[in-house]
Order: C-alpha cells, then structure tokens, then sequence
C-alpha cells in the first residue's frame, strides 16, 4: 500500500521547502534558513550599540521596521539577482555589505538618536576582541562566503590550520623559537612566488598585462555599492527612530536605568 501523494513530503510541503536546488545549490529551506540567520545577526550587532538604555519598548518596535525598511531592501538590492547593484556587478563576499556595513551604520545612526551612555564603561580587552573577531571572520565568514560553502571556500579554514605545523615543526629542531616562527612566517610565500607566481604578485602582473583598468572598474562599482547602504541605513535607520520616538520614549529613564532588569522586565537576567 502506498501513501497518497499529498502526504509525500515533497508534495505537502511548501514550494519553498521542496527538495528543489535554489540559485547557489542549496535547497531552498536552507537558503531561508540561511537569510533569517544573517537577520538574527544584524539585530545582534546594532542591539550591542545601544545595550543598557534603550527602552524595551521602542526595542520591540524598532525590530521589525527596521528589518522591513531598511535590511530588506539593501539584502534585496546586493543579493538578489534581480537587485540593482547585483546587476550593477557589485561584489558582497560574506555579508561585508548587507550586513557588516549596514549593521554598523545602523547601530551609530540609532546609538545617536538614543543618546550617550549615563557613564564612561571601560571597554573589554581590544586584544580579545581582536581575536574573537579575527576567528569569526577567518572560520565563520571566510570558509563560507558567497553561498560557496561545498566548493572550495572551505578550505579557507582547515589549511591555516595545518600548514604552519607542517612549516614550523622541522624548522623548530634546527633553529630557536623565534627564528623557527620568522622561518614559517616565510616559506609559504617563498614557494608561493616560485610554484605560481601570476597568482601571488597580482598588482605587478596586472599593471604589466594592461588588467588594471578592470580593478579599477570594479573598486569604482564597489564604492557605488558602499555609499548607497550608508545613505539607506542613515535615512531609514533615522526615519524608524524619529517615528518609534512620537509613540514611545527611545531611552529609559536615569532612574531605571539604575535599577536595570528589575525596573523593565520585572525580573533579573
């Protein structure tokens, strides 16, 4: 006996949850999986500039519009195929437009409107911070850019990995600890610049092949790219605030900012 058709999975589901390859390979349930992560995200970063005095309230409110106005349409114009700068030839490796850039210009557009912090709260370590976002970016981000995770963009991450060892381990019998690192530091480029060198010193090979009227093209495209996101972000960013500011106040009050959790929400963290 067989099951009816309409309780096969590929046949209930959704379109957008079929077994069905989407524009870079992946199955079209990924692919939404993937954009609500990155909007996750964003919300994330511009919720870190105005951690500890926005109110809850115009928080709860700023989520959506913000999302609808404002990252949609710049998520829409770099990565879909039928976005204006996608076709202007824009290139958006790892979210260093739609969700770098805007994430950041947002959070400054709304950390102005909110206002300053009550005190001066000393930073974190800058050299922690340093390398926790040198690992995002290196294993998070770099090993999967531009939807490209099955091919050969992963191995962005395993191979920094294992080659030092395999440079530095030798040298570290022969020579001092320090020199040994000198020594590692080198050799991957030495043999780089012997093994294929028109890929490891582009600039020169480029200036001498007449190439470099097309870098010169693209940087120009790329520039087009960055300051439309800054000019959406900055209007629509400012525009939400403005709004979100006649219906309800953008920041606590001093007093509650004092007392925290128990003053918002009712409870502690």
């Amino acid at each position: 006996m067989s099951l009816p058709t309409n309780l096969v999975a590929d046949e209930a589901s959704p379109e957008w949850l079929n077994m069905g390859l989407a524009t870079h390979g992946h199955n079209l349930a990924s692919m939404v999986y993937f954009q609500f992560v990155l909007a996750s995200i964003m919300l994330i970063l511009i919720a870190g500039a105005l951690l500890g005095r926005m109110n809850f309230r115009a928080w709860i409110l700023f989520v959506p519009l913000w999302l609808t106005f404002s990252y949609a349409i710049g998520a829409y114009s770099v990565w879909c195929p039928d976005g204006w700068l996608a076709k202007l030839g824009v290139i958006d490796f790892a979210g260093g437009f739609v969700i770098h850039l805007a994430s950041g210009i947002a959070g400054f557009t709304a950390a102005f409107w909110v206002g300053k912090d009550r005190e001066n709260f000393p930073p974190n370590n800058i050299l922690v911070a340093l390398a926790g976002a040198g690992l995002l970016w290196w294993a998070g981000l770099g090993s999967m850019a531009a939807h490209a995770g099955p091919s050969a963009a992963t191995h962005a991450f395993p191979n920094p990995c294992i080659i030092p060892f395999a440079d530095a381990g030798p040298t570290f019998h022969l020579r001092s600890g320090d020199s040994a690192l000198v020594a590692r530091r080198l050799s991957p480029t030495r043999r780089a610049v012997f093994a294929v060198p028109y890929k490891y010193i582009t600039l020169a090979y480029g200036l001498q092949m007449s190439r470099a009227s097309a870098g010169f093209h693209q940087l120009l495209i790329q520039l087009i790219g960055i300051v439309f996101i800054i000019i959406l972000n900055i209007d629509m960013t400012g525009l939400i605030c403005w709004i979100i500011s006649l219906i309800v106040p953008l920041r606590l009050p001093d007093e509650e900012l004092e007392i925290g959790d128990d003053a918002v929400h009712g409870e502690e963290a």
